[in-house]
């Protein structure tokens, strides 16, 4: 999985190197809504699991955790979609908020990793019960800013509304899809919640990557050497 998350990242970053440095170019957005997919719904699993883990009945709880989860995401489009039309604040933007997904992703696992410690059942249950929901919250938010701001992206130099739009969206299920997947069968079951947070972050610092060379070594000024 790693490899292959760093595999495309060289990609975008070769043909960005070739496009050259005012371009941004689409496979790089495209992968960047990929790992926001993907991680927006291996949160929401990671925190479903994790809920089942320490206090034993998530059934009770799951039907918030999802709702709130969907608030996140409406409340992050709604938020970024009257988000100004400045091309370079959104590319920067939609780097700082992938930045910060990779963060919350080890926040998460410093959290876990230490939560049966601060745990204690009886008058102070609610409020630790009621961190994940919080957590859900914000795992949705962070989840649901990225959509509108690719569109935004893509859409100022594609005349093709629907075609963009589309695509930004079914890349955006494909990564969740692979979330649900992956995680769901394959990370959770043979390395844990902690590792598969890990992995997370490091998905999202590949997709970060592209972006950030193409910044510290514009293909421009390595061309005028």
């Amino acid at each position: 999985m790693l490899l292959f998350c760093v595999v495309v990242a060289v990609a975008s970053f070769a043909k960005g190197f070739r496009s050259g440095a005012s371009q941004i170019p689409k496979t790089r957005i495209l992968y960047s809504v990929t790992a926001f997919g993907l991680t927006g719904i291996s949160l929401e699993i990671l925190i479903v699991f994790a809920f089942q883990v320490f206090f034993g009945y998530v059934y009770y709880q799951i039907g918030i955790l999802l709702a709130l989860f969907m608030v996140g995401l409406a409340l992050g489009s709604f938020t970024f979609s009257y988000y100004p039309r400045n091309r370079p604040l959104q590319i920067r933007t939609l780097v700082i908020f992938q930045f910060v997904l990779a963060c919350f992703c080890l926040g998460l696992a410093f959290m876990f990793v230490h939560f049966s410690d601060w745990l204690s059942f009886g008058r102070h249950e609610f409020l630790y019960r009621e961190t994940f929901s919080v957590v859900s919250l914000v795992a949705g938010f962070l989840g649901g800013a990225h959509f509108p701001l690719a569109n935004r992206i893509l859409l100022e130099e594609q005349l093709q509304v629907g075609r963009i739009a589309g695509l930004v969206y079914g890349v955006d299920l494909l990564g969740s899809f692979l979330g649900c997947l992956l995680v769901g069968l394959v990370f959770i079951p043979s390395m844990g919640i902690y590792q598969t947070l890990f992995i997370l972050a490091s998905v999202n610092l590949t997709a970060i990557l592209p972006f950030i060379i193409s910044i510290s070594w514009p293909p421009s000024a390595v061309l005028e050497r």
